[in-house]
């Protein structure tokens, strides 16, 4: 009897530490932005995952900014793909917007987005 208990308390400490690993993994993605928005303007990612948005600003000079996830505002160059690098620690909905002012759209909150962690 101790040795099944045994066995299954290794079996669950092994299974604790692969769950673990799966949430450590990265995530990449490819984004763009323009006077219009971001695209995606929506991501998922799971709880533990690094995550690494490569962005490039298409039309114009853009910003990147996602205060609750402890991103400052960052450049995004007309034209060069910038990577911002974060992990997504805590499940929730955290908003990331342009951080640069280029128009209309800003005051309307179109040049937004939400990064979704589960």
């Amino acid at each position: 009897m101790k040795s099944l208990i045994v066995i299954l308390i290794c079996g669950l400490m092994i299974a604790a530490a692969v769950g673990e690993a799966v949430s450590q993994e990265v995530v990449v993605v490819n984004m763009k932005v323009t006077k219009i928005g971001f695209d995606p303007a929506e991501v998922t990612v799971d709880k533990g995952q690094t995550v690494v948005l490569k962005i490039t600003a298409v039309d114009r000079d853009h910003g990147i900014v996602i205060p609750r996830l402890g991103v400052p505002r960052t450049l995004l160059p007309k034209g060069e793909e910038v990577e911002v690098k974060f992990t997504a620690s805590k499940p929730g909905t955290y908003r990331f917007k342009c951080s640069v002012r280029c128009g209309w759209r800003h005051v309307l909150g179109w040049v937004s987005g939400n990064i979704i962690v589960k």
